[in-house]
């Protein structure tokens, strides 16, 4: 529900997602502490992304990507044009929203590695 994909299972699949998140504080893969996400809903042209800060008092950054390697391309990210394969959300202290997200499906060359 985070990711906006299929759980991998126990059997080595690799990771099938609309998403993948980094926490830049931390310098490593997930979502920074506090920060909650979830994907309200998938569409053929992309998806709705809740981004929540719980924490009442410190601020949070987020980097989100377009599938768990990279795979795909973000169009339009709300208002903004992003026109590549990540985004850094800054997310006030107690703040949230949901952002309409376009997302073009396997147009980047999958890599492992963060944005």
């Amino acid at each position: 529900m985070t990711l906006g994909g299929n759980a991998p299972g126990g059997s080595g699949n690799i990771l099938h997602s609309r998403l993948l998140y980094f926490d830049p504080a931390r310098d490593r893969v997930g979502l920074p502490e506090d920060v909650a996400a979830l994907v309200e809903t998938i569409t053929p042209k992309g998806l709705r992304l809740r981004l929540v800060n719980l924490n009442q008092v410190e601020p949070r950054a987020v980097v989100v990507q377009a599938g768990a390697y990279g795979e795909h391309r973000f169009g339009r990210v709300g208002e903004v044009a992003v026109d590549g394969n990540a985004f850094e959300a800054q997310l006030a202290p107690g703040s949230g929203g949901v952002v309409e997200i376009e997302l073009g499906m396997w147009k980047n060359a999958p890599r492992y590695r963060q944005p």
